[in-house]
């Protein structure tokens, strides 16, 4: 059963949907996984981990939950995108912009997301690849 408490899956859930609904992030990647990848993903890709959360006390009894969590992007040069690392930022601003219109109530669980920071490095496993990151917190109530 999914509460406020432990809403990590729900949460998941609902991110992967709107990453995969939304046609300007469409255009960008193959595919948007949660954490576990099939055998030679193709790039570019999302990874969406269940996220950390810790139950959030209010007035000494349990009142829901704050969660934290990164949705990895990973990409390498392309034909339309020969810039592997403008390419990697470009998907970064679209998650950004996906998770700060998450404010839905589902279960009888309230969530709002905000994304906290973004980044982009080398990836280490592909000579040409690179690696963005929008870590996020989640409320939930």
């Amino acid at each position: 059963m999914i509460t406020a408490l432990s809403p990590g899956l729900l949460i998941r859930t609902e991110i992967i949907q709107r990453l995969k609904a939304d046609v300007q992030l469409g255009d960008l990647v193959a595919n948007v996984y949660p954490g576990k990848l099939p055998n030679n993903p193709q790039r570019p890709f999302c990874i969406v981990p269940t996220p950390q959360g810790r139950p959030a006390w209010r007035d000494g009894t349990p009142g829901g939950s704050d969660l934290t969590s990164i949705v990895h992007v990973f990409a390498g040069p392309t034909d339309s995108f020969p810039d592997a690392e403008a390419f990697c930022a470009e998907v970064n601003a679209h998650v950004v912009r996906i998770l700060s219109g998450l404010d839905l109530v589902t279960d009888n669980v309230s969530v709002g997301a905000h994304p906290t920071l973004d980044q982009v490095i080398r990836d280490a496993d592909e000579a040409d690849g690179w690696h963005g990151m929008v870590n996020y917190d989640v409320s939930a109530s």
